[in-house]
């Protein structure tokens, strides 16, 4: 399951037991929404870099086949307007923050244990 909240210009993913394609597929809206493009059509360069994420993957458990691809194809399209990634999780997802980092060439992605909560969401939203 995966739920998304948004406030400003933060996005929380919070990715909770096995993450499906369905999953994905129902909380793109929201994403896109937070995102600021309600429509498939944007101005590349429009609020570059302006949207931070958390991946809070306290609760993730397993992607289940197809939906770590779904997520990487939409995240490609719209990696320029992301500025920052937090992922918060166990040490088992660690090397998910070079995939993450591949794909946003041009934000800043950083790991926080759960025990660095605070950390992260300060990370996020300080300049």
């Amino acid at each position: 399951m995966i739920e998304a909240e948004s406030e400003g210009n933060l996005v929380t993913l919070r990715m909770i037991g096995a993450v499906t394609s369905s999953d994905w597929d129902r909380v793109l809206p929201k994403f896109q929404e937070a995102c600021g493009q309600a429509t498939s059509v944007r101005i590349r360069g429009e609020n570059r870099g302006a949207i931070r994420v958390l991946m809070d993957w306290r609760g993730l458990e397993l992607w289940e086949p197809g939906a770590r691809s779904d997520c990487t194809w939409f995240c490609m399209g719209n990696r320029d307007l992301i500025g920052r990634i937090a992922i918060l999780g166990s040490p088992r997802w660690h090397d998910e923050k070079e995939r993450l980092a591949d794909i946003y060439q041009t934000a800043e992605v950083r790991f926080f244990t759960p025990a660095e909560s605070d950390s992260a969401l300060v990370w996020l939203t300080g300049e």
